[in-house]
């Protein structure tokens, strides 16, 4: 179907927000029409012949369309009652009322969510309540194309290919097609031939003009076969132009797996999706953290401040008279307090962004000023080997890195049962590139969580923001660094920070 050029450019976003009506010309895209009481196999030759009943026809009722007959619930018919029965039978025996519609006036999000939902691969386009046209998966991929794409094939989401002996039955075949969402059946062979259920029912009607009822005992290559592209590394972008020239619908990758229309529009785009909404979520969190964050340095510093002069006040009156269980207590006010004062830190950081204030700093001071005021808890030590030499940055936010990342470490730390609690912190130069390295023998990150954890506001902690990594990375990212993370369950974390020695040339 004919994509129109105005859409030419536009990004996923504006694309999966716009009227679907004015992106495609649906003329002559309206699938033929069957009627109710047509036999079977009048209909599976219109699905067989028709190029728009690809995905299935509409069907009638008198002057009504009532529902959709596709391949798949023909195919189900066919193994539940047999050929002879099944081609005596009527299309009003086989039709599903549940189709998908839309109108011209809803979105290409609100399509694809329709499909999604209904595992159908295609959509009538209703204006005034009757059908003007169809939209399929296809149609997406065609859109996709208008976009630029540097994703490669092994980026993309396949499925295995299903792979059958020559000597394998039609009803064999069928039945594993039926339990897969893959509807191609492939032959060990080296150009890949398929077969698809249309292959077959074009093969059952043939058979049974010539009463012949055996159909579904006869090898799969009895079948009518398609071939499938086969590529290798490519190109996602290349292979779908490739999808859309060719009769067929389905790449093989590497020969052992397969992916489909279907599979880019609503894998590929449907991430877009995901990731625009978490997006907007996000944007709104952000813009009422900004509306916040002055009440929050007003309205919770004054009390600490109250706090943590009297817990100053009860050490200096208390002097050596304070028994073991009162300096414990004092010090839990101490931690709690300076907990609380980080988090304000970390909110008041990320809605206030700055410019950079460069200048020249030893890697030594910078780590020696980012661990003052923090105490280790008991029984946990910390290494430092440190390679001193000097690196261009700004000094206070760098700190606020350091800082972050070992306040991360004492916490996840501080989960761990074991006698192991270390954290190292190792520092060198290696070609103009200050290599900044923090290790912890604490619990560990999920792979799970690992992927998310420099997202704002994602935390695993019941008592964090969320938002320490995120202004570490933002800070990074800021000097023309790198930051990243590895970690191994119950082994510890370790982050790595990147910092050219002279990101800004020779100012100062």
């Amino acid at each position: 179907m004919p994509v129109k050029d105005t859409f030419l450019g536009y990004e996923h976003r504006e694309l999966l927000n716009s009227r679907v009506g004015d992106m495609f010309d649906f003329e002559n895209t309206l699938p033929t029409t069957v009627h109710i009481s047509d036999n079977v196999t009048d209909c599976i030759r219109v699905l067989k012949d028709d190029e728009h009943c690809h995905d299935g026809a509409l069907v009638k009722n008198r002057d009504k369309h009532v529902g959709i007959v596709t391949g798949r619930e023909l195919t189900a018919g066919l193994l539940s009652l047999g050929v002879k029965k099944f081609v005596g039978r009527s299309v009003g025996d086989y039709f599903s009322s549940n189709y998908v519609t839309l109108t011209e006036d809803e979105t290409l999000l609100d399509f694809i969510q329709k499909v999604q939902r209904s595992r159908r691969g295609f959509g009538l386009v209703l204006r005034d309540k009757k059908p003007m046209g169809k939209l399929s998966i296809k149609d997406v991929v065609s859109l996709y194309l208008k976009m630029d794409s540097s994703a490669t094939l092994r980026e993309f989401p396949t499925h295995q290919m299903i792979s059958v002996s020559p000597t394998t039955t039609i009803k064999e075949s069928l039945l594993l097609m039926m339990k897969s969402n893959i509807r191609k059946i492939f032959l060990n062979d080296k150009l890949c031939p398929f077969i698809t259920e249309r292959n077959v029912l074009g093969l059952v009607v043939r058979c049974a003009s010539k009463n012949d009822y055996t159909t579904l005992d006869k090898p799969i290559t009895e079948c009518e076969k398609n071939y499938a592209i086969t590529l290798k590394e490519e190109k996602i972008k290349d292979a779908c132009q490739k999808l859309l020239l060719s009769n067929s619908t389905c790449i093989v990758y590497d020969k052992k797996y397969i992916f489909t229309a279907w599979d880019i529009a609503t894998s590929f785009l449907v991430d877009r999706i995901h990731d625009y909404q978490k997006q907007l979520l996000t944007s709104e969190k952000l813009a009422m953290m900004g509306e916040l964050s002055a009440k929050l340095n007003h309205e919770l510093r004054n009390p600490l401040s109250v706090i943590k002069n009297s817990s100053e006040l009860l050490k200096v009156r208390g002097g050596n008279n304070l028994n073991l269980e009162q300096i414990t207590y004092i010090q839990m006010i101490d931690r709690a307090v300076a907990r609380m004062a980080h988090q304000i830190d970390d909110v008041l950081d990320f809605v206030r962004i700055t410019d950079l204030n460069i200048t020249t700093s030893s890697i030594s001071d910078l780590v020696s000023d980012a661990l003052e005021n923090i105490t280790l808890p008991q029984g946990m030590s910390l290494v430092k080997n440190i390679e001193d030499h000097h690196v261009q940055c700004d000094k206070a936010k760098i700190i606020v890195v350091i800082r972050n990342l070992v306040l991360n470490a004492i916490d996840t730390i501080m989960e761990k049962k074991g006698e192991q609690k270390e954290i190292h912190i190792n520092a060198k130069q290696e070609n103009n590139v200050t290599v900044l390295e923090i290790r912890d023998t604490g619990v560990g990150i999920s792979q799970r969580d690992l992927a998310r954890i420099f997202e704002p506001l994602y935390t695993t902690k019941q008592t964090g923001t969320g938002l320490g990594l995120a202004i570490s990375k933002f800070i990074v990212d800021f000097h023309k660094g790198d930051i990243s993370v590895s970690s191994k369950a119950n082994e510890g974390t370790t982050v790595t920070i990147l910092l050219p020695t002279k990101p800004f040339g020779n100012a100062n």
